[in-house]
């Protein structure tokens, strides 16, 4: 099922998406790799599926030397950025203990490719008044608008989906637009019902 479904979503042939899947695989093995051994440095890993199918290895100071320790693999590239992963995480955490301690309504992520936190609130005007001095030592936070916060509903992970097909519910998501949603295993059907 996931070959099927990654062959209708990005038009390549099957034995194509099975090795993309696979190296997926090896992708997600080196992004633990080098969280855990090169803290200090790795930005964080990326797949694009397209226009070109790599990964992007990010890392503060000498991208590719780094990235060289780890693999030649010819579909990892190396980037620069700015900030390791554990910096953003860092700043995330201390941001998120602040917001709370303020009774703040908020969620907060990182995007790996711009290093940057992002923090979504409903007055974006009161929040950065109220948490100036800390915004100032963290240049990469950036305070966004947001039209709604994610709800509570009966639907949880691991809820059984659909009546011929079955799939299970994964992890409460939103997208670009804020829109709210579930994952869900890759073989499930767009027509599931709960």
């Amino acid at each position: 099922p996931d070959t099927g479904n990654y062959v209708e979503t990005y038009k390549v042939p099957a034995s194509e998406a099975d090795f993309r899947l696979q190296k997926m695989k090896e992708f997600g093995e080196l992004n633990a790799k080098l969280s855990k051994e090169k803290p200090e440095t790795f930005a964080g890993l990326y797949i694009e599926h397209r226009p070109t199918f790599r990964a992007v290895a990010r890392f503060t100071g000498s991208a590719k030397e780094q990235l060289a320790e780890y693999t030649n693999d010819p579909l990892v590239v190396a980037e620069n950025a700015p900030y390791s992963l554990e910096l953003l995480k860092s700043a995330q955490a201390e941001l998120d203990e602040q917001l709370h301690k303020m009774g703040v309504k908020f969620e907060s992520g990182i995007d790996i490719k711009k290093s940057e936190v992002n923090v979504y609130v409903a007055d974006p005007a009161d929040v950065k008044r109220r948490i100036s001095g800390f915004l100032s030592g963290y240049k990469f936070i950036k305070v966004n608008k947001v039209r709604g916060f994610m709800k509570e509903t009966s639907m949880t992970g691991g809820n059984e989906m659909g009546s011929t097909r079955l799939s299970t519910a994964g992890f409460n998501v939103f997208d670009a637009n804020r829109e709210l949603g579930i994952t869900t295993a890759g073989h499930a059907l767009n027509d599931l019902a709960y």
